[in-house]
């Protein structure tokens, strides 16, 4: 019998079955979903575009262009054309032109349904479909597209331009940067030089976000790319302090999950100057006591109460002496910078230890006080009770005998102490009047 090498026709048939196999799926389905779209209709921005899905399973395909980076907001009505009791269902899907999907959403529809989606997307051209997932009831529909520029400060296409190391956008600290994560970005990578080492602040806020934003988080890595900070947020973060040495950081910005997309602003400032804060001392003048005095301290900043040893200390200087004593605030954390108050250190009242008449006057003498409380003392007398044009010597020691005076006539008396610090002099308040009548003779 002759041998023969040849193929059976069932395995011819099964060859070719599977050639074909092969052949369909070896073909990218990028090229298969691009010549597939090419020809879809165009969805213009604001303008409304009617169709019908007359069975299950019925796909109308659309194309849409985003001119700008931000949330495109889908808007309509799905209407059942018919009155058989019983739901439908149809899905809207948005792909980018590879076929890939990035947001998805089923929508019962009774007898009719309003329509209100929005999604993140970035600057270029997008398919929308909507299908009928069930039941062969007829279904007309309208749609209205519109979008809201997220504003960007680097403009990203679809996919996404900053979204690693290499690619990370340069910027520069104290200045603010407006960015989106959107369904086909999942991450803006932003590098900055630091020039001097001390605290930053980080200052994030939302500016539009999805329902579901929940678990975005913000990551600043060093320049190896080692992560050396993180924050979970779900709405913004406002101030948030990091010590940070000279040299290159990178920002990383993302959500966690497809459906977390937000617009946001950031930048990484500096701390805030303390100087500007409104600082209030608890009271501004005291009486010697040769003890240190120490007023107590409250400073706000734009109508908010700092918190002490969290954002700021307190020094004091020169607040045992009589004179003008000096309260420091330095900034912490998000506070930078000094700023000084000062308070009065009154010497203490003296007392006259005694008062008498001489001859066409009178003496008064008053106990000593240390350099510390005073320099010198004033004595004043008057006529008059009211000390009305009195007159005033200055002395250095501890009494004072002024002659000269009216014989026999009534003076009142009283002394002061006080403090000179620099060219300023710092008083006491008077003694009580003490009235002495001059000797004749």
């Amino acid at each position: 019998m002759e041998k023969t090498t040849g193929k059976s026709p069932c395995q011819k048939v099964m060859a070719l079955v599977l050639a074909v196999v092969l052949a369909v799926t070896m073909i990218p389905a990028e090229g298969l979903t691009a010549k597939a779209y090419a020809a879809e209709p165009l969805i213009n921005m604001g303008a409304s575009q009617a169709g019908t899905l007359a069975k299950e399973n019925e796909v109308n395909s659309y194309k849409f262009v985003m001119p700008a980076s931000g949330q495109l907001s889908i808007s309509g009505l799905v209407t059942k054309e018919t009155s058989q009791a019983g739901g439908a269902y149809v899905s809207l899907s948005i792909y980018r032109q590879d076929g890939t999907e990035l947001s998805s959403w089923l929508i019962g529809v009774d007898s009719q349904q309003r329509l209100g989606k929005t999604v993140f997307l970035n600057k270029g051209e997008y398919i929308l479909e909507i299908k009928q997932r069930t039941f062969s009831w007829p279904l007309r529909y309208s749609l209205t597209l519109s979008c809201k520029s997220a504003n960007e400060s680097f403009v990203e296409g679809s996919g996404g331009s900053n979204n690693t190391f290499d690619t990370a956008n340069v910027i520069r600290a104290n200045t603010t940067y407006r960015g989106q994560i959107s369904a086909d970005d999942r991450c803006d990578m932003y590098r900055v030089n630091i020039s001097a080492k001390g605290n930053k602040r980080l200052i994030f806020n939302l500016i539009e976000k999805s329902d579901t934003v929940g678990l975005g988080e913000v990551k600043i890595y060093d320049s190896n790319r080692v992560e050396v900070k993180s924050w979970s947020y779900a709405s913004g973060i406002n101030g948030e302090v990091i010590g940070l040495t000279a040299g290159t950081y990178y920002i990383s910005i993302g959500s966690s999950y497809s459906s977390g997309c937000y617009s946001y602003s950031f930048q990484l400032a500096d701390p805030l100057p303390i100087s500007k804060a409104s600082v209030k001392l608890s009271q501004t003048k005291y009486t010697y006591t040769g003890r240190a005095i120490r007023p107590g301290v409250t400073v706000t900043y734009g109508g908010k109460r700092l918190v002490a040893g969290q954002d700021y200390t307190v020094s004091y200087g020169a607040n045992k002496s009589a004179g003008a004593g000096k309260v420091t605030v330095t900034g912490l954390g998000s506070y930078a910078g000094s700023i000084a108050k000062t308070f009065t250190i009154q010497p203490a009242k003296p007392s006259a230890k005694n008062v008498k008449a001489v001859k066409a006057g009178f003496k008064i003498t008053w106990r000593k006080k240390s350099s510390a409380e005073a320099t010198g003392f004033q004595v004043q007398y008057s006529t008059n009770k009211s000390m009305k044009a009195a007159k005033t010597k200055t002395v250095k020691g501890t009494s004072k005998t002024v002659k000269g005076l009216k014989k026999g006539k009534s003076y009142y008396v009283r002394v002061r102490a006080y403090k000179t610090v620099g060219k300023t002099k710092v008083y006491s308040t008077w003694s009580a009047k003490t009235k002495v009548t001059t000797k004749k003779r």
